[in-house]
């Protein structure tokens, strides 16, 4: 994982307004581990990842956190369609 997003103790819509401000900071194939404390990001976590092209890589549950990780996709910097990494 290449960076990490504490979002222990927000709520929705706040995690993933913080995984998108934070993912447009990443480049294109680097993942990113969202922390959080609300179940509900299990349903919406993916469900962003797949609006707005991005990798989805799973989750797994500890210490009453859940760790999610994500991978950027889309378009470079340069404004070129990159679609999903592998």
């Amino acid at each position: 994982m290449d960076r990490v997003l504490d979002a222990v103790g927000f709520f929705c819509p706040v995690p993933i307004i913080k995984t998108s401000a934070r993912i447009r900071e990443m480049t294109r194939g680097e993942v990113l581990e969202v922390l959080s404390d609300d179940r509900v990001i299990l349903a919406d976590m993916p469900a962003w990842c797949t609006s707005a092209g991005h990798e989805y890589l799973g989750h797994f549950e500890e210490g009453g956190e859940i760790h999610l990780f994500l991978r950027k996709a889309g378009r470079t910097r340069g404004g070129h369609e990159g679609g999903r990494v592998e």
